[in-house]
């Protein structure tokens, strides 16, 4: 299997919208798509899933594949009161997270991308931030592997709450090959954050420019083997290099 190098699409308002783009979005050496959960934002459960197929099919009838689902909905349904809560921690992902896994197993997209906060969370102890994202992986583990797909957990920038060391910690602990970090190439010691994390790494978010011998050698020590998602920004023509086959 090839480590994929997915086009980030555009936030279509609807599916058909999307549909019609496909046969502009086919460039190689890009293999695979990224959609936005905008464009089934009005669709009940059945036409989601009715809708899905059909984008399915027609980007595979233009050497497509859905290889993930990109949505801006938090991991976390936090309130202003992050720090002091006292309610039981979950045993199953939000019903945000549920759908967006559902259309994510429609799509056949092996990877959901969303953030862990909607917002930068309310000041509080980083103790209390790093448990209730492990709260929250914990809780959406077991529903990501029954639905087929991996969570790819984003953040904006690297929170001073979380190191490398930490971060590897954290995804330790929800013990879950289901749920991983999302790392953006515009990081700081973004080698570091490969090397220290490796197998923890649900995804790679590519940003011009991309430091392409670097990220090439990081990603190859840490034998990475998942998506890389690209957006329009980046050349896509210069990203061959990137390009690895998985080896036994």
């Amino acid at each position: 299997m090839d480590r994929a190098i997915v086009l980030l699409t555009p936030a279509y308002p609807a599916p058909e919208a999307l549909r019609a783009d496909l046969p502009r979005l086919a460039q190689p050496p890009a293999s695979a798509l990224a959609v936005p959960d905008t464009a089934f934002a009005e669709l009940t459960e059945p036409a989601m899933t009715e809708v899905a197929a059909e984008l399915r099919e027609t980007a595979q009838s233009a050497g497509l594949r859905l290889a993930a689902l990109v949505s801006d909905a938090p991991l976390i349904d936090e309130s202003p009161t992050l720090a002091d809560r006292r309610e039981p921690v979950a045993h199953t992902a939000s019903p945000n997270v549920l759908r967006l896994l559902s259309l994510a197993r429609a799509l056949r997209a092996r990877t959901l991308s969303l953030p862990l906060h909607a917002m930068e969370p309310p000041a509080c102890r980083p103790h209390d931030r790093a448990r209730a994202a492990l709260d929250a992986l914990r809780a959406a583990r077991f529903d990501a592997e029954q639905h087929g797909c991996r969570l790819a957990v984003r953040m904006h920038a690297p929170p001073d709450w979380l190191s490398p060391l930490a971060a590897r910690d954290l995804f330790d602990l929800a013990n879950s090959c289901w749920v991983g970090l999302e790392v953006s190439t515009h990081w700081p010691a973004l080698a570091d954050w490969i090397d220290t994390l490796t197998h923890r790494i649900a995804a790679i978010r590519l940003h011009a420019p991309v430091p392409i011998a670097p990220l090439a050698e990081a990603l190859a020590r840490a034998r990475y083997l998942g998506p890389m998602l690209v957006p329009p920004e980046v050349p896509i023509e210069s990203l061959a290099p990137l390009r690895a086959e998985e080896r036994a």
